[in-house]
């Protein structure tokens, strides 16, 4: 017969064992963009260098940082508007620490650590007629 000591011991042990993944953690958030074709800034993109509109994802303050949940290992950015195939985005994500940054045409993943991140959409095409009105869904996935 075994002893309670060798017992709880093997149970201790198969509880070690036992790995936890977290779900996904999905954050959602949408914004109505005026774009226009005046002149906003360049980007070195997938589709064009030149943006006319941006928009950033927001925290509950209003601050354009986000902290990923504890225990995420990676985040994926991306943007999710629906908008037909003449439409492009360039996303950019900067961590807070150290500023270094990712980016992307169709979604960007990145290390999510011990850190604050900025997420940045930069409206890259269509090329619009004054001010255009667009509604722009931003995503991101902490895993």
């Amino acid at each position: 017969m075994k002893s309670i000591k060798t017992l709880i011991a093997t149970a201790a042990l198969a509880i070690s064992a036992i790995v936890v993944h977290a779900a996904p953690t999905t954050n959602i958030q949408t914004f109505n963009v005026v774009i226009s074709s005046g002149y906003h800034g360049q980007l070195v993109t997938c589709t064009n260098t030149t943006f006319y509109g941006q928009v950033f994802m927001t925290n509950n303050t209003g601050l354009p940082w986000l902290t990923p949940p504890p225990g995420t290992t990676t985040g994926t950015f991306s943007d999710i508007s629906g908008y037909p195939t003449d439409y492009h985005s360039y996303q950019i994500v900067k961590r807070k620490i150290d500023s270094f940054y990712w980016k992307s045409c169709d979604g960007v993943t990145f290390p999510a650590t011990n850190s604050s991140y900025e997420l940045a959409n930069y409206i890259t095409e269509p090329y619009p007629t004054n001010a255009t009105l667009m509604t722009i869904t931003l995503q991101v996935v902490w895993q």
